[in-house]
């Protein structure tokens, strides 16, 4: 096994330092299912900066709105099963002859830099080791540990590469992960919140999971809050999240999430504000975020698909309250 890091064509970035650590998750389950409605608030004119994310005009009444900070470089990169590494956001990995991460032009033209990911079906050894190709911000950058009664707000998009893109349909389970959050637990919990894509049932899903009970090492509950059609290769598919963090009614938890499919409206796709919508585990060092493949082992994987590869932003997330322009900003222009 080799590794070849080189600097990529689209320049570099700037940092922001962090230790080279990160921790595994464990294999999703599935819940119960029901889902939100509604209409999200518009978007404007986006601009550069490390992947395209700096502020344009939009909003209402044409004022300028600022996006939310990208989480910063370097962030531990999560390769598995191959070593990690901490990755600079402007170079590309290169594992066995083939690029795991490149930072590239938008191939849609929109003038920003993206990611584009890779993870190999030779990895995956039959359904037994699982694989992934992650940013993991659970001991780097700003926002490390997110706790119960914080409130987080996200954005970050996606799109399947054509011709590297799961199209035939496994006999049992094909689910991957292209972000989730997660506890410091080594036990069998589930992402606090999480997007999934499942090819074997031809759709993409967000689910939350959680537990009260101290140093949670199993979920109390999951729920499929969000259950759409399989993501086209091509295009856009563009998230925000309002992530307020609670196990317990005290709390106030709240899940809400946005979608927009390439140039159609934002939507209100989540809306999970009860006092009993938990979200999240009863652990001391609370969540972190991460984003990129997971494909755990016991999964499918489709002989005809020898890679999966997917473009990808960044994750931009921010602390506070009422932020939805602005994290509709951090995707502007896609």
């Amino acid at each position: 096994m080799v590794w070849v890091t080189t600097l990529s064509a689209c320049g570099s970035s700037e940092s922001e330092s962090g230790p080279n650590s990160g921790s595994g998750s464990a294999s999703p389950s599935g819940g119960s299912s029901n889902g939100g409605t509604g209409t999200g608030g518009g978007s404007g004119g986006g601009g550069g900066g490390n992947t395209g994310g700096s502020a344009g005009t939009g909003g209402s009444g044409g004022v300028t709105v600022p996006p939310l900070p990208e989480l910063g470089f370097p962030v531990p990169l999560e390769v598995a099963p191959h070593a990690g590494q901490s990755y600079d956001g402007a170079s590309t990995i290169t594992l066995d002859g083939s690029a795991r991460l490149e930072r590239v032009p938008d191939p849609n033209g929109s003038g920003r830099n993206v990611f584009l990911r890779r993870i190999v079906r030779s990895d995956h050894a039959g359904g037994t080791v699982s694989c992934r190709n992650e940013f993991v911000w659970n001991d780097a950058g700003p926002m490390p540990h997110i706790l119960p009664g914080d409130e987080v707000w996200g954005a970050f998009a996606f799109m399947p590469k054509g011709d590297e893109w799961v199209t035939a349909s496994a006999t049992t389970d094909n689910d991957m992960l292209v972000f989730q959050s997660h506890s410091e637990s080594n036990g069998p919990t589930q992402p606090d919140i999480a997007l999934f894509v499942d090819r074997g049932l031809d759709r993409m899903y967000w689910q939350r999971s959680w537990s009260a009970a101290p140093q949670a090492t199993t979920p109390d509950g999951t729920s499929k809050d969000w259950i759409f059609e399989y993501p086209a290769a091509g295009i856009w598919h563009k998230f925000v999240f309002r992530w307020k963090l609670g196990f317990d009614s005290s709390h106030a938890p709240a899940t809400q999430v946005w979608y927009k499919k390439g140039d159609l409206p934002w939507e209100l796709v989540v809306d999970k504000t009860a006092s009993t919508d938990f979200n999240t585990y009863n652990w001391d060092t609370g969540s972190y975020l991460r984003i990129g493949f997971y494909k755990w082992s016991g999964t499918e994987w489709a002989v005809g698909s020898p890679t999966i590869a997917m473009y990808e932003t960044t994750l931009y997330a921010e602390r506070g309250s009422d932020l939805l322009e602005r994290a509709e900003q951090s995707l502007a222009g896609l």
